[in-house]
């Protein structure tokens, strides 16, 4: 059943969308649910929706890409990491409906998946074979990188794209850092001109995640550490 989440679309051939009927709520389905749904789901490296999954990696590019121009604070920027919310199309602004917001928690989710693909990687001392579906993810990464290539492990290559991948994942953590409300406060969001925390106040969900991804941020950096000497 899963399996029909699959996008079979030209735009997004191969990517995992958050629900069947996406058009009938004005969405295009590319939204934080994936991402929460792999962490909640529990499911191990490359597993179907597992962390190190192809469909999982891609879809991730693609969810963070949607944000790139819709929130002021991204600045239009094209390639570093962003601020990203439950889904681009967001109307819930923390208070009432007029515009959807960042929230901390969903751009923390970046993150931890990233950090658990990566632990992935190195503990089960796995190639990364790129396929269709992943490659635009590991070419952020890599130019070079083309379906179908094998990039061994432990290799040169190997090593500066794991390495890539761990700081841009970092990047996302600057992000929740620099919004974070006073004394450290996080809230449910953070406001799409401004960077102010918004809506519910020191919201359990957002110090949960912060707590979850800090503790996989520790496992990506203890598995990969010893092997980017």
């Amino acid at each position: 059943e899963l399996q029909k989440f699959i996008s079979t679309t030209p735009e997004h051939q191969g990517i995992v969308l958050a629900a069947l009927n996406n058009e009938q709520w004005g969405r295009k389905g590319l939204d934080a649910a994936i991402l929460l749904g792999v962490l909640i789901g529990g499911a191990e490296g490359k597993k179907q929706f597992g962390p190190a999954n192809d469909a999982v990696l891609g879809s991730l590019k693609v969810y963070v890409d949607s944000f790139r121009d819709v929130y002021k604070i991204n600045r239009g920027e094209k390639v570093k990491p962003v601020a990203t919310g439950r889904y681009a199309e967001d109307i819930y602004d923390g208070i009432a409906t007029s515009e959807g917001n960042p929230w901390y928690l969903t751009t923390l989710s970046v993150s931890h998946v990233l950090s658990l693909a990566l632990a992935h990687f190195a503990s089960h001392r796995e190639d990364i074979v790129v396929t269709e579906v992943s490659a635009p993810f590991w070419r952020q990464f890599d130019e070079n990188i083309v379906p179908g290539k094998i990039v061994k492990y432990r290799s040169r290559e190997w090593k500066q794209i794991v390495n890539a991948v761990f700081r841009w994942s970092d990047g996302f953590w600057e992000i929740v850092r620099k919004y974070r409300g006073p004394d450290g406060e996080f809230s449910e969001q953070y406001n799409r001109y401004t960077g102010k925390p918004q809506g519910a106040q020191h919201l359990t969900w957002s110090y949960a995640a912060l707590i979850n991804a800090a503790e996989a941020r520790t496992l990506a950096k203890k598995a990969i550490g010893p092997l980017l000497d």
